[in-house]
């Protein structure tokens, strides 16, 4: 991992999706005016081959910003969990602690409105970045069954040691799978080659995220246009892993 000596921003401030560098390409100027339909802002992340765990760490940053200590604790009775789990794994205290921590301290300024994401310096987002990792690898190896069938070309022991574990590594649809199954978050992927969003998991909480030809980044919906749509356009687009999202682990998404 990188050592904590990257001061640089870890994500952009929000920006209107016709800044995006994808708006100005013929290709896919129709479809970014089709999502603009349903959003309209982003955040540049960088490129790192991380880029799907942070885009996560952010666009859960923002929404604990709006619904604050309800969701701050949902969060942490998550972490929880999966810090229970990591005993399991022989994983002692030391090698998650830290990480842990770090991230935690980042949600609480959060959601008490004493600090804003884009001002987190990126060696403290890839101390997120390392405590997400460890929690998709433990809901991977804790759930063979369910993931086993997205990776047959090895056990999923062997796919977290090569694939989730070490950083830069590049994630896809299993992991936004993970991620869904182990915190309690909807994830919506929208991806910038597809008609329809892909859904990772039924929670009422739910963040989107920005997929473009092997990046991610986190994406916004307009709040007030959101509303309106109502309970019943969401139910329309709301699918689970084992439908739409089959079909989008068959596609491969994968990171920078």
């Amino acid at each position: 991992m990188a050592e904590k000596t990257n001061t640089e921003a870890s994500t952009s401030a929000k920006k209107n999706l016709i800044e995006h560098k994808y708006f100005h390409d013929p290709l896919y100027t129709a479809r970014i005016q089709r999502i603009m339909e349903s959003y309209t802002m982003f955040r540049e992340c960088i490129r790192d081959g991380n880029c799907l765990y942070i885009s996560y760490a952010v666009a859960l940053a923002d929404l604990l910003a709006a619904e604050k200590d309800v969701l701050l604790r949902t969060l942490i009775d998550a972490f929880d969990k999966t810090n229970e789990a990591l005993c399991l794994y022989n994983i002692d205290e030391l090698g998650y602690k830290g990480f842990y921590d770090s991230f935690v301290e980042i949600l609480v300024d959060i959601a008490n409105g004493t600090k804003k994401i884009e001002d987190v310096p990126l060696y403290s987002l890839y101390d997120c970045v390392a405590y997400l990792r460890l929690i998709v690898s433990t809901e991977i190896k804790s759930n063979p069954d369910k993931y086993q069938p997205y990776i047959p070309e090895m056990d999923v022991g062997k796919y977290c040691t090569r694939f989730v574990d070490p950083f830069y590594q590049q994630a896809g649809c299993v992991e936004i799978c993970a991620l869904s199954g182990s915190i309690p978050v909807r994830i919506h992927v929208v991806d910038i080659t597809k008609d329809n969003e892909d859904v990772y998991g039924d929670h009422p909480h739910e963040i989107s995220i920005f997929y473009t030809h092997g990046h991610f980044e986190p994406i916004y919906q307009d709040r007030c246009r959101a509303e309106e749509e109502g309970e019943s356009d969401l139910d329309k687009k709301l699918s689970i892993l084992e439908t739409d999202g089959g079909e989008a682990c068959n596609k491969k998404q994968e990171s920078c």
